[in-house]
C-alpha cells in the first residue's frame, strides 16, 4: 500500500516529508503509463540520416518502467558512429538519465561529511545508446532487463534509478560499401493502449477486442469486433 503525506495546520515539515510527497506522484504516474499502455515510441524519435548527418528527430517515448524519455530538440549523433561501434550496421537505443543540478550558493548549505545530495533540482533526461547490430536481439525484450521485470507488473513500485535500465530501441543506422549511411525503421516498439473495450466518446460505437468478446458472441470465437 502507498504511504501518503498527511498535512495538518502549524504542521512541522521536514525534507523527507516533500521528497515523500514527490515520490507519491512520480510512482502513480508511471504506474499508469504501464498499466493503461504499453511501453514504447509515443511519437516521433526517427533516425534521419542525410547529407547534413545522423540525427534522432525531437519526440516521445516510455520505458517498461513508466519513465518518460523527452527528446525536445532533435540530437546529433556523432559522425563515426560506425567506428565507434566496430560495425556496419548499428543499434540505436533511449535510456533514462538524470542528473543533479543547481547547486546552492556558498553558506547556503550545511557540511555534509556524508556527501547528501544538497542540489536544488535533479534535471531528467535522455541517453542516446548506440551498439553493434545484435541479429538476435529482441526490442521487446531488451537484454538489460532483469528477467523478473519484463512483463513489469505496475503494483510494484517503479524504480527511480537511472542505473536500472531499460532501452528503447528507435531503430538502426546503415553504412553501405560505398560509406555511405542510412537508416531503418524496423522493429520499432511503439507505445499503445491496454483493454478490451474501446468506446467513442458519444458511446455510438464500440471497438472490442479479446476475452470481451465472449461477453456480446460467445457462440462464433470471434477475437475482434466493431459495434455501432
Amino acid at each position: 500500500m502507498e504511504n501518503r503525506v498527511n498535512y495538518f495546520e502549524r504542521q512541522f515539515l521536514r525534507s523527507q516529508d516533500f521528497r515523500d510527497e514527490q515520490a507519491y506522484h512520480i510512482a502513480m504516474r508511471r504506474r499508469h503509463n504501464v498499466a493503461h499502455h504499453s511501453w514504447g515510441i509515443v511519437r516521433g524519435l526517427e533516425l534521419i540520416a542525410n547529407d547534413e548527418g545522423l540525427f534522432i528527430q525531437p519526440g516521445l517515448a516510455v520505458d517498461g518502467y513508466g519513465r518518460e524519455l523527452l527528446l525536445a530538440e532533435r540530437r546529433r549523433l556523432a559522425p563515426t558512429v560506425f567506428e565507434d561501434v566496430g560495425g556496419d550496421l548499428v543499434d540505436v537505443y533511449l535510456t533514462y538519465g538524470r542528473v543533479e543540478s543547481d547547486p546552492p550558493p556558498a553558506g547556503f548549505v550545511e557540511c555534509d561529511p556524508d556527501g547528501g545530495n544538497n542540489f536544488y533540482r535533479s534535471q531528467e533526461r535522455v541517453n542516446v545508446r548506440l551498439l553493434r547490430a545484435d541479429p538476435e536481439a529482441d526490442p521487446r525484450c531488451p537484454r538489460e532487463v532483469l528477467p523478473g521485470d519484463r512483463a513489469f507488473n505496475p503494483a510494484r513500485r517503479p524504480p527511480d534509478s537511472p542505473l536500472v535500465g531499460w532501452p528503447v530501441f528507435l531503430g538502426q543506422l546503415a553504412r553501405d560499401a560505398e560509406g555511405r549511411a542510412g537508416a531503418l525503421a524496423a522493429n520499432r516498439p511503439y507505445a499503445g493502449l491496454v483493454g478490451e473495450v474501446i468506446h467513442t466518446p458519444a458511446r455510438r460505437a464500440r471497438l472490442v477486442v479479446g476475452q470481451a468478446l465472449a461477453d456480446v458472441a460467445p457462440q462464433d470465437g470471434r477475437r475482434f469486433a466493431v459495434h455501432l
